[in-house]
């Protein structure tokens, strides 16, 4: 009678008839434990794909191994070669082998998969193995408290800021982050006493009534050269029409004065005098 297989397993009644009806004499009458066990593993090599557990892992180097074979390791360590296993884990032999330091002749089923990316171990890594040296820069925390009770909660702080405090007539010129203790340093430098504007078509002070040949400008100026004067929207001539100088001190210190030349117009009551110049104005410090 010939063995059942139905989807490469053997059914266990079909298995007990083979072994019933098989022919066993070619031992003796009475068959040997040895022979039985023969019988057996042709009748089991005969089913392909099938697997034979054959215990906890326990094999030297120059063990043979069979297809099929199946061992669970027990310990802790790399069996065969090359392969890392861990207590629990199933060891499946891929092919005949001389050899079971090779490791691709196995199949590992690991039991314990250390090191998968959980929700567990992923917020175990996240609160015991993120560290920083200024503990103010990251904080991680699981709330036990609703609306965010159970849930990852991690915190960004604003590192110590050295020399973030304001000062009246300063600038912050440079920013730099300490890579070990994350502090902020802020560097701040005074502002400029003076900064630069023009200024078009201003009416120049200065009484315009045919006799008075002085105008001042309304803010000081950067330089005498970067000033153009207008009369009646006609661009005079420094040297020829006009002098003009930068007071020194008094009422109109800084600013520049203009005085026409008494062989030149001098404005004429009804007259525009205009000037567009370069102006030098101070910042305050408040």
């Amino acid at each position: 009678m010939s063995t059942k297989i139905r989807g490469d397993q053997i059914q266990l009644t079909d298995f007990i008839q083979a072994l019933a009806h098989a022919d066993w004499t070619s031992d003796t009458k009475t068959a040997s434990a040895a022979a039985i066990l023969a019988k057996i593993q042709t009748v089991v090599a005969g089913v392909a794909g099938a697997m034979l557990f054959r215990g906890a892992w326990s094999l030297a180097a120059t063990d043979v191994i069979k297809k099929g074979y199946v061992y669970v390791y027990d310990g802790n360590g790399t069996a065969p070669t090359g392969v890392t296993l861990e207590n629990g884990d199933t060891l499946i032999a891929n092919q005949d082998s001389a050899s079971i330091a090779t490791a691709a002749h196995w199949t590992i089923v690991q039991v314990n998969i250390t090191g998968a990316v959980t929700e567990a171990n992923l917020v175990s890594l996240l609160l015991n193995n993120i560290t920083t040296t200024n503990s103010n820069l990251l904080s991680i925390s699981i709330p036990s408290t609703s609306p965010d009770a159970g849930k990852l909660r991690i915190t960004v702080n604003f590192p110590t800021v050295s020399g973030g405090s304001a000062e009246s007539g300063k600038y912050v010129s440079a920013i730099s982050i300490d890579s070990t203790t994350g502090v902020i340093s802020v560097t701040k430098t005074a502002l400029p006493s003076q900064h630069l504007r023009v200024v078009l078509d201003e009416a120049m002070s200065g009484t315009i009534d045919g006799t008075n040949k002085t105008f001042y400008t309304g803010n000081r100026i950067e330089g005498v050269k970067k000033v153009s004067v207008y009369v009646n929207g006609v661009k005079q001539h420094a040297g020829d029409d006009y002098a003009i100088t930068k007071e020194a001190s008094g009422t109109y210190d800084g600013k520049g004065k203009v005085v026409f030349d008494n062989s030149a117009y001098i404005p004429q009551e009804g007259d525009v005098v205009t000037c567009d110049y370069v102006a030098s104005v101070e910042i305050s410090a408040s």
